[in-house]
């Protein structure tokens, strides 16, 4: 069976394929990909794909004309995906951020209730600290007691 990629219908269902044709094809299905929302599926396996594709394309070094134009062509996509990937670690960075501020949230009260003489395993039930992490905190509130004291 013999696909003539330029001669395919330009739907989503053939821009997999119309992205490996040649020239003025490819760079139609290339500007149509960057045009797509990133919920549409295979959006970022595509995205990946042309990324890694201009990398490889950029580390051969002097480039024939044609090559040239299409790192100019997949620039386009390659930025729309560097800046979903920015949006992503943004995202995680955030995520990240929350939960460790819950756990020092989680201490801080720990370290409160330690203060008044509350019960480790009362302050593990109440906060979801483990006992061990509560006895070090005991600890480390032990030790500066006792700096202050010695000040």
């Amino acid at each position: 069976m013999l696909v003539v990629l330029h001669q395919l219908p330009k739907t989503r269902e053939t821009l997999w394929l119309r992205l490996l044709a040649r020239a003025g094809e490819q760079k139609r299905a290339i500007a149509e990909f960057t045009e797509l929302p990133t919920e549409v599926p295979l959006h970022a396996s595509i995205g990946d794909l042309l990324a890694n594709y201009r990398t490889i394309l950029e580390s051969r070094g002097k480039l024939p004309p044609e090559d040239e134009e299409l790192i100019m062509n997949l620039s386009t996509a390659y930025l729309k995906k560097q800046e979903e990937w920015k949006q992503e670690g943004k995202l995680e960075g955030k995520q990240e951020g929350k939960l460790e501020g819950k756990q020092e949230e989680k201490r801080e009260i720990a370290l409160n209730l330690l203060r008044e003489g509350v019960d480790v395993e009362l302050i593990a039930k109440v906060t979801g600290l483990a006992i061990a992490d509560i006895q070090k905190l005991g600890t480390q509130l032990s030790s500066e007691l006792q700096a202050e004291r010695c000040a």
